[in-house]
């Protein structure tokens, strides 16, 4: 029972070790239209939301949120106590729930990051030129 109870608690914080890798993180307050009443105030309005865009975007692509590894780290360790107090529970039942999860939270992470370098590279023109075919 308690093994049966390790292993399901494991693969439940598995899953919302998941879904808080897709959680949004908090983004940055816009420029506000109403204060917008000369082109001068449209040149500073326009300088501030863009390197406000620069800032968003380096912080994407430096997100260090370790809320999904920690979980992933109990849920294993769990799976790991189930194994050790009931001989008859296999390793496997872990590198069959957990290391999947964890694998795609890497790579969507990975993926987000390298979205974020592309766009900051496209939005600040220190792009690398694509060679002529």
């Amino acid at each position: 029972m308690v093994v049966t109870i390790l292993v399901l608690a494991a693969v439940l914080i598995a899953i919302v070790g998941i879904i808080v890798s897709f959680i949004p993180s908090r983004s940055v307050s816009g420029v506000d239209e109403g204060r917008i009443h000369t082109a001068k105030d449209l040149d500073a309005a326009m300088a501030m939301q863009r390197s406000m865009r620069i800032a968003e975007l380096q912080r994407r692509i430096t997100n260090r949120n370790y809320w999904s590894y920690a979980l992933f780290g109990l849920a294993f360790l769990m799976q790991m106590t189930a194994f050790a107090v009931d001989r008859f529970a296999h390793p496997s039942i872990a590198a069959i729930t957990i290391l999947p999860g964890f694998f795609t939270v890497l790579t969507a992470r990975a993926a987000r990051r390298r979205e974020a370098q592309r766009q900051l590279d496209t939005f600040t023109g220190s792009g690398m030129s694509s060679p002529l075919a």
